[in-house]
Order: C-alpha cells, then sequence, then structure tokens
C-alpha cells in the first residue's frame, strides 16, 4: 500500500509514519509511511522549485529526484523483506 502526501504545505509528513512502541519503549515506523514522507519531501521540493525559493531549481530537483529514487529503492526492499520473512 502507498501512501502520498496531500498537496498542503503544511502536511505533517510525520504523520504518515504510522509510528509505534512495543513493550520495550523501540518505535517501529511502517515502511510504507517511510516512503510516503519522503516523496511528499520530494514533492515540497519539486513545487519549492517552481516557485524560485531559496534554493535553485536545478538543485532542489535533483534533490527531489534522488529522495524519489530512494523511496522506490525502500519500497522494493519493504517487499522482498515481507516475501522472505512470511510463509
Amino acid at each position: 500500500m502507498s501512501r502520498r502526501a496531500s498537496d498542503d504545505a503544511t502536511t505533517d509528513y510525520f504523520a504518515l509514519l504510522d509510528a509505534g512502541t512495543d513493550d520495550a519503549g523501540r518505535l517501529y515506523v511502517a515502511g510504507d509511511g517511510v516512503t510516503a514522507m519522503l516523496r511528499g519531501m520530494a514533492e515540497q521540493w519539486q513545487k519549492e522549485a517552481r516557485h524560485r525559493g531559496e534554493l535553485d531549481a536545478r538543485t532542489l530537483l535533483v534533490l527531489s529526484d534522488r529522495l524519489t529514487e530512494q523511496a522506490d529503492r525502500l519500497d522494493g526492499q519493504f517487499r522482498d523483506h515481507v516475501r522472505r520473512t512470511r510463509p
């Protein structure tokens, strides 16, 4: 399942993480929440690039592309892990 951030500039990307803790207090985060957060950040950088913000447009576009690529790689790793660990 993939989730995307809304177009709202005030999106709370950390709320997309669907985090929880175990009995020992260790933090666990849903993989699709992590990749949704990365994609949301990349989308914001793309918007910033179009509106000529503090960083130059080319830098923001390259950063957003790299962040999206990382999210895609993580999605694949999460799927592979689930396939290996579930009967």
